[in-house]
């Protein structure tokens, strides 16, 4: 069984890289929707 201070930190430590990697998806599909609207034109805009 951990130390209370063992678990803390490592769900401490999830919680941290859940929210990075989640922010940091939100952020590429937002760069790419944005993109893909004003730098291609975008598929529907061409059409």
């Amino acid at each position: 069984m951990m130390r209370p201070e063992e678990q803390t930190s490592r769900h401490l430590l999830l919680a941290v890289i859940i929210t990075v990697f989640s922010s940091m998806l939100s952020f590429v599909t937002l760069v790419m929707v944005y993109g893909l609207g004003t730098l291609d034109g975008g598929c529907c805009k061409s059409r």
